[in-house]
């Protein structure tokens, strides 16, 4: 009996080893952080940064990780979005950071800015408009 009780504590502890020391070939986990301004100025161009977050990174580097960064976006009076390449602005070893720039918007021709970011990660597609932001525009 005890031997049963050993052999399965050292097969459970096996199991849990290759789970948490990457065993799997199932990439790390990650994540992203975006905070969006209260406001967009008007006539002004608005800078907009996204920083992602990786773990596992030890098997390939973060920028490779997270790839076609874009943002989408769409003034109040249009239908469809138009699309930004996003571009690397800073990395560690476990996060980069990228940034967009949306155009001036003319004064008073618009109330507000709706927009998304998608990106892949480790060739998985993320993001999509349901999680799109909203920004007022400003006029002062």
């Amino acid at each position: 009996m005890i031997a049963m009780k050993k052999g399965f504590a050292c097969g459970l502890l096996g199991v849990l080893f290759l789970i948490f020391q990457g065993g799997c070939q199932v990439a790390g986990g990650g994540g992203s952080c975006h905070r969006p301004p209260d406001s967009i100025r008007a006539g002004e161009p608005t800078s907009l940064q996204l920083e992602m977050h990786a773990y596992n990174v030890a098997k390939m580097p973060i920028t490779k990780r997270f790839t076609e960064v874009t943002l989408h976006y769409r003034l109040s009076n249009d239908k469809t979005y138009s699309s930004i390449s996003m571009k690397l602005i800073g990395n560690s070893s476990k996060s980069v950071t990228y940034e967009a720039c949306l155009p001036p918007i003319a004064p008073s021709e618009h109330e507000y800015v709706e927009y998304y970011f998608d990106f892949y990660f480790d060739g998985v597609h993320n993001g999509d408009r349901s999680e799109s932001k909203t920004v007022s525009v400003s006029s002062s």
